[in-house]
Order: C-alpha cells, then structure tokens, then sequence
C-alpha cells in the first residue's frame, strides 16, 4: 500500500496536481502515524515518525494556502497532526505543538469563510457543509479544551491564565449570529480566537510543526 501511493504523489507532483499531492500527502502522512509505533528498531520508528511530520507538513502547507472548498479536510489535518504530537509525549512541548495546530484550524470557521459558502453553495448544500463542519467544529474545541486542561496541570503558574481565559470564553461566547446553522461556527471560532490570543505569547516563538 506505501509503494503506490509514493508513486502517485510522484505523477500528481509532476503533472503539478497540487491538491491530489496534498490529497496523497495526508493519507501518507496517516499511514506512518499508525506505523511509527509498530516498529522494533528504534532507527525505523524514527524514520516512520519524522516521514509522518514531513507528509503532515507537506499537506499542511498546501491546504493551509488554499482554504476554500478544503475547509473540512484542513480541519481533520489539524486534528490528525495534534493527536500525533499528543501520542508522542504528554510533555509540555509536545502539547503545545499539539495546542497549535488545533488552533490553526480557526481559519475554516471564520465568518468571512462561513459567508462565503452560504453565498456560493445552495441552500441544502450549505446545509450539509455546515453538519459536517459543526461536527469537526465540536470535536476540535473538545480537543483544545483538553489540552489548555493538560499544560495548567503541567504548568499552572504559566498556563492558568489561559485555561480560566479558555473556560470563559467557553461559557459566555461573544457572538452575534443568530444562524441557526452557523451560530456553533461562529461560538467556536470565537472560543479559539481568544485562545489563540493567550497562547501566542507563550509559545516562545515555536512556529514550527515539525
């Protein structure tokens, strides 16, 4: 199953296909997430690690850059990428990185995206594109949650600020849609918005997902 999928990430990126290289990028990069821990040499599980990191990465930066009609994709990549961080290490850098690729999925679930597809899809195609983002939408501030829960039981001191700031935000969230099918979006995106705005200054410049 690995060979042929390198083979055709090989053809879509010489035919400059760049969204079914993405497209084979994830699914590798999902492939070595299950395999890094199966390994009985050390070098192997490095190797199937760090080959995971790099598709995720490769993926990421495709998707990141080109948001509209991947907006769910993009949001399963971002969970995908913090789990694997999160099975590393249950260590304060490997929840941060795990925090901040959570978080950079708020990108899907701003309004001027949610505006755009009401505006472009029919009425029963923005329905089903807003389920499915609800869905993604609960899944990854449960996630978030979680893992602002876990850095103030490592660090209270650093972190509580953000946990109480994430719990607020949680509790009373400051939105104006009344959208029934967008009003989770909209309560969401604010959530890790004021999240994002705590975390970024303690991050100590780590920008890196790798």
């Amino acid at each position: 199953i690995y060979e042929p999928m390198e083979q055709a990430l090989k053809i879509y990126e010489q035919s400059g296909n760049l969204q079914q290289a993405a497209a084979v990028h994830y699914q590798l990069a999902l492939t070595n997430s299950k395999l890094w821990t199966c390994q009985r040499d050390e070098t192997k599980t490095r190797q199937k690690l760090s080959a995971a990191f790099s598709h995720y990465n490769m993926a990421f930066t495709y998707y990141s850059s080109s948001l509209q009609g991947n907006e769910p994709t993009f949001v399963l990549l971002c969970i995908d990428l913090a789990s694997l961080y999160s099975s590393v290490s249950a260590e304060e850098d490997c929840v941060t990185k795990a925090l901040g690729c959570c978080l950079e999925s708020n990108l899907a679930f701003a309004p001027n995206v949610v505006n755009g597809f009401q505006t472009r899809l029919s009425s029963a195609q923005f329905s089903d594109w807003g389920r499915k983002m609800n869905t993604l939408a609960t899944s990854v501030e449960e996630l978030v949650l979680k893992l602002v829960r876990s850095l103030a039981k490592l660090d209270q001191t650093k972190y509580k600020d953000l946990y109480r700031s994430a719990l607020t935000a949680k509790m009373k969230p400051e939105v104006d849609d009344q959208n029934e099918s967008t009003v989770l979006l909209s309560k969401v995106h604010h959530v890790l918005s004021v999240i994002r705005t705590k975390f970024q200054p303690l991050r100590h410049g780590d920008t890196d997902n790798s």
